[in-house]
């Protein structure tokens, strides 16, 4: 089905912009631009690095980072053994270290009206939450270790926020004290 009156389909071709037009204006259209993109990642030969933020951090993984590509990606050549796998979810890719550990989440956004990317480098050490497949709400929040999976501390919960939040900052607290640069992307692998 194609409907030539949504935002996008109407601006783009506002704009000359024909193909992104009927992109936008065909059902699926935007959705396959968005695989493209990620599929546009497979070569592994970008990613996008920010001269403010992550470069610095991805030098010190072992990365070369190269010439900007564009305003977004940056060319880089990963150290030996690292990969980049697309989830399920067009938009996102995992970033996997030589030993097969998650080590970044990579965002790419192709779609022409809104067209970004981001990444976010994980730290070993980490609070997060695990709900109980019961739907009942409950869970654990959690120190993990990024490397191994272990869970090294855990506090259960109830489906009380607040209570909830309470133990996110213990656990915070908690981690800040046996991991001191646990934010730091570099630390501790």
């Amino acid at each position: 089905m194609v409907d030539f009156r949504n935002p996008a389909s109407l601006a783009a071709f506002a704009r000359g912009d024909f193909a992104h037009g009927l992109a936008a204006a065909t059902e699926g259209g935007i959705a396959n631009q968005e695989k493209e993109g990620q599929a546009s990642l497979g070569g592994f030969d970008r990613l996008p690095v920010s001269k403010f933020s992550n470069r610095h951090q991805l030098e010190a993984l072992g990365f070369v980072v190269h010439e900007p590509i564009d305003d977004i990606f940056t060319r880089v050549t990963p150290p030996p053994g690292w990969s980049l796998k697309a989830t399920e979810d067009s938009m996102w890719s995992h970033l996997y270290d030589a030993n097969g550990r998650l080590r970044a989440w990579v965002f790419y956004k192709a779609a022409f009206y809104d067209r970004n990317a981001h990444m976010r480098l994980e730290s070993r050490y980490r609070v997060d939450r695990a709900y109980f497949p019961d739907g009942s709400g409950h869970g654990s929040s959690r120190i993990v270790d990024g490397s191994t999976g272990e869970v090294l501390l855990a506090k259960p919960f109830r489906e009380d926020y607040r209570l909830t939040l309470d133990d996110d900052q213990k656990l915070a607290v908690e981690l800040k004290s046996r991991f001191p640069d646990h934010a730091d992307p570099v630390a501790y692998w």
